[in-house]
């Protein structure tokens, strides 16, 4: 059975949900068509490359939401897109997925990672820069943009959290953590984070910081609540946040830096379900 490490992801995905109709027939003259495309962009003056899974049932008409998807250092978006196994639930639920590849597979997600982090690239931007691109081919809902990453993915979306909560409506960790000095988000921002309790790479306590300085942030109380158990997987949601703006908190027992997914939990949690279905409900204000 594969594993997801850095630079190699693994899920097996089982669960379904039905498809989004849209929240409106918003749209005229969007182009762009279903199927799956190997892009480009230009951001900051570097030639930028992406994947685009649009779904059959794609209507450019009406408002989808899109996520955002960010791979681990040393890995890429192919790797992320196939090891994830994303693309039936993006078929199923209805939602357009891009998976961009990092600057020398890479994130500048704060003091990781390198090339990105040590040549100052403006990952922020160019998630801002994507996201536009996307949105002038297809009927994108702005209420309802998405980012979700593993290892220095992860401290991306993190950091995209910290700095564009104006464009993405939640955001979804695995293996991260907050990699910048000061987190600052516009507004509370819904956050779901998943970590092995083994992890040595990114240790799991600083997974439980960065989760309580989120619940801090969005002005949550330091008190929880389960809401998840089976097998080796619990989670946790922090009570008294206001809105929208959950903090939610997953621990895999005896699990280390890897994408957990039913066949390596026994059965007991799927990373890819658990952060759509909490972010695909959730809208900015």
């Amino acid at each position: 059975m594969a594993t997801l490490k850095l630079a190699a992801l693994s899920l097996c995905l089982i669960a379904s949900t039905p498809a989004f109709a849209g929240t409106s027939s918003t749209c005229t003259g969007k182009t762009g068509q279903p199927g799956s495309f190997q892009l480009s962009i230009e951001s900051g003056g570097i030639p930028r490359t992406y994947r685009l899974h649009v779904p059959a049932q794609y209507d450019p008409t009406a408002n989808t939401p899109l996520l955002l998807s960010f791979h681990g250092v040393t890995s890429s978006g192919q790797q992320m897109e196939e090891g994830t196994k994303i693309i039936p639930r993006s078929d199923s639920a209805g939602f357009i997925v891009a998976h961009p590849d990092g600057y020398g597979a890479s994130w500048n997600a704060g003091w990781c990672c390198a090339p990105a982090s040590t040549e100052d690239i403006d990952d922020v931007q160019f998630s801002r820069d994507l996201v536009a691109a996307i949105s002038q081919a297809y009927c994108i809902d702005p209420a309802r943009v998405y980012a979700m990453g593993f290892s220095n993915g992860a401290f991306m979306s993190n950091r995209l959290g910290c700095e564009a909560a104006d464009l993405f409506a939640a955001i979804g960790s695995h293996s991260g953590e907050i990699a910048i000095q000061s987190c600052a988000p516009s507004r509370p921002m819904p956050v779901y984070h998943i970590h092995g309790r083994t992890d040595t790479v990114v240790p799991w306590r600083l997974g439980q910081e960065s989760v309580k300085e989120w619940a801090d942030l969005n002005g949550c109380s330091t008190s929880t609540t389960p809401v998840y158990e089976k097998g080796v997987a619990s989670c946790v949601v922090y009570s008294g946040c206001p809105g929208q703006a959950q903090v939610e908190f997953c621990t895999v027992k005896r699990f280390g830096h890897d994408w957990a997914m039913y066949e390596n939990t026994g059965d007991a949690i799927d990373a890819t379900d658990q952060i759509w279905d909490f972010m695909k409900d959730r809208t900015l204000p």
